[in-house]
């Protein structure tokens, strides 16, 4: 998932356990840092899968990060990070546009001591759960490393690499306006440009160095026009949205499907 996702839901879990608005934003400006450092810690080590704990793709083995501390987090530096940073980068995955499937169990192993293991578990379980859905419901990634990726709701279109990066961030940045719809109905949350920089961007520079937070702030950047779509209320996904969106036949109820799954287990680690 995009870390906007990660935040949404986040911050609509949390809401559903805090009733108090003032414990609601000092628990979710101490947390979303670490929700979202799976993520944002590529900046400084280059590599996704010792961070999202990737399998081989034979199974045998994954790649791991122990998480570093607040303490220690907040005085990285690119250079530092790699020598104070515990981690570990399976070997005999080749190249590919997407990522192998993260393994939670051996997260649990090397983190189930961290201070803030359970928001770190977060994003692993609801990274888990687009993995799963992406593999089963949208996608055949048998060919993957043949770089090809056959669309399951259409026989025969086979995308390549790129068509299929493309197509999912089609996919990712509609489910977040939808899921912007779910967070304003059950929160009263509008998470638009001016949330974010009073929200994430806060929480960010509370907890990061300061160029970590500026580029991890710098993915989560939504345009102008999508701001006021938000700030608009305007949710609904029409025809026009989705008529491109080739990884699902029924994007809602796939989204649906995605966000219960992933909400559950959000609202199960608060």
């Amino acid at each position: 998932m995009i870390t906007l996702q990660h935040t949404a839901l986040y911050a609509m879990a949390l809401a559903a356990k805090r009733s108090d608005t003032t414990q609601f934003y000092r628990e979710f400006h101490e947390n979303l840092p670490f929700v979202l450092l799976p993520d944002a810690i590529r900046a400084y080590i280059s590599d996704r899968k010792a961070g999202h704990f990737e399998m081989t793709p034979d199974w045998t083995s994954n790649s791991w990060m122990v998480y570093p501390s607040k303490e220690t987090l907040k005085i990285l530096t690119p250079k530092t990070a790699v020598t104070k940073i515990n981690f570990h980068i399976a070997q005999g995955i080749p190249k590919c546009a997407i990522g192998e499937v993260s393994n939670i169990n051996a997260f649990d192993r090397k983190n189930w001591g961290h201070h803030y293991y359970h928001p770190l578990r977060i994003h692993m379980l609801q990274d888990y759960v687009l993995d799963v859905a992406l593999r089963k419901k949208m996608i055949d990634d048998t060919k993957r490393f043949e770089d090809a990726f056959a669309v399951r709701g259409i026989r025969g279109k086979v995308l390549n690499g790129i068509e299929f990066r493309k197509q999912l961030a089609m996919f990712e940045d509609l489910g977040f306006i939808y899921l912007a719809g779910k967070l304003y109905e059950r929160t009263g949350i509008v998470i638009d440009r001016e949330w974010l920089d009073m929200h994430v961007k806060t929480s960010l520079e509370t907890v990061y160095p300061e160029d970590l937070a500026e580029n991890t702030f710098g993915y989560m950047a939504i345009s102008e026009d999508l701001s006021n779509r938000i700030s608009n209320l305007d949710f609904l996904l029409s025809e026009y949205d989705k008529k491109d969106c080739l990884l699902a036949e029924d994007l809602e109820g796939l989204l649906d499907e995605i966000y219960a799954e992933a909400y559950q287990y959000t609202v199960g680690e608060i």
